[in-house]
């Protein structure tokens, strides 16, 4: 069976759990980020630290366990392809592991653009693209 993860900004982990569902109704094997990462604001700085790290590991680990990886990249405060800073760490990290990268929209003008069109990824329309 064909494992992916999916990655993206936690302001779309409902969305990413609607994806899950469909690619399991595929034949896939699905990693998404935990609940717990939604969780953040009512953590000291302290207790968000230790969190982030420990998350920030067990997902750069789900990408090592996958075939390849889907970038959840939907519209965010009017950003199209919105990219935030943990999933571009998660870009890089698929890119260094040889991953194939999917992306389910283009992105478009925003801090980290140069960064992704140095980026070699496929965008797809339809999940059943996915190989």
């Amino acid at each position: 069976m064909k494992t992916i993860t999916i990655c993206g900004s936690m302001t779309f982990y409902n969305r990413m759990v609607e994806l899950k569902q469909k690619l399991e109704k595929l034949g896939w094997n699905v990693f998404i980020p935990t609940e717990e990462e939604t969780k953040f604001k009512d953590m000291s700085l302290e207790e968000k630290i230790r969190a982030k790290k420990q998350y920030i590991e067990e997902h750069l680990n789900k990408i090592k366990d996958s075939n390849l990886v889907l970038i959840a990249n939907f519209t965010k405060n009017k950003i199209q392809g919105y990219v935030g800073a943990n999933t571009l760490i998660e870009i890089a990290f698929s890119r260094v592991l040889e991953k194939p990268l999917f992306f389910l929209e283009e992105p478009d003008e925003q801090g980290c653009i140069d960064e992704l069109r140095g980026f070699d990824f496929k965008i797809i329309s339809d999940l059943e693209d996915l190989k």
